[in-house]
């Protein structure tokens, strides 16, 4: 209960990761990653499964229409990726007409952006719900169906949702209920910060 003698000061503060940090941390993921979806897929499927094909059949018959396919299926999830942001904030109980999509064209990043404030614990869900879907989720299905070309699939949409999983990463130590809403500008967030002054008007 707030006292009669004091009032909430709130003020907003910032959680970004600038680009060039988050191209540094990349590496680190994708290893991360190789480990994640690699060892269970070797283990189910044996470990001959992981063995690549000759660089050469990356550019001749089956495995050259392979590629292909997954750099059109990849280019594709892109969006998808984002509407799957879009879902969750929606599914959270942000009205669709507070979403809006952009794209920064010279760093590569395509973005939705929400002007209205959530609960940390719906924005850690709208964060995860697109690696859940188009990375997790066929990891799992590449390791029961023994699949290559989904297992890479997988990888390569879990290490595109690294900036997701930094700033999840960044926020993990502070309560679920703690106000957070999209930095107007830059990668990352801004979090509500609510102290007691004394001696102020309520």
């Amino acid at each position: 209960m707030t006292h009669p003698d004091t009032a909430p000061s709130v003020r907003w503060h910032e959680v970004t990761i600038p680009v060039r940090e988050l191209v540094g941390r990349v590496g680190r993921w994708i290893i991360g990653t190789i480990v994640i979806v690699a060892l269970p897929f070797g283990v189910v499927n044996g470990w001959t499964s992981l063995i690549p094909p000759p660089l050469g059949a990356v550019f001749l018959g089956d495995v050259a229409i392979g590629v292909l396919i997954l750099i059109g299926v990849y280019t594709l999830s892109i969006p998808v990726h984002e509407g799957l942001h879009a879902l969750g904030m929606i599914v959270t109980g942000t009205p669709a007409s507070a979403i809006s999509f952009g794209a920064k064209l010279r760093q590569g990043i395509v973005y939705i952006h929400c002007d209205r404030p959530m609960s940390l614990r719906s924005y850690r869900f709208t964060l995860l719900l697109p690696v859940a879907v188009t990375g997790v989720l066929p990891a799992v299905v590449s390791v029961a169906v023994g699949s290559q070309w989904i297992a890479v699939y997988s990888a390569l949409m879990i290490v595109s949702a690294v900036g997701d999983m930094e700033m999840v990463w960044r926020l993990r130590r502070l309560p679920g209920e703690t106000l957070v809403r999209d930095h107007p500008d830059e990668l990352g967030c801004e979090i509500q910060l609510v102290r007691e002054v004394e001696g102020a008007e309520s």
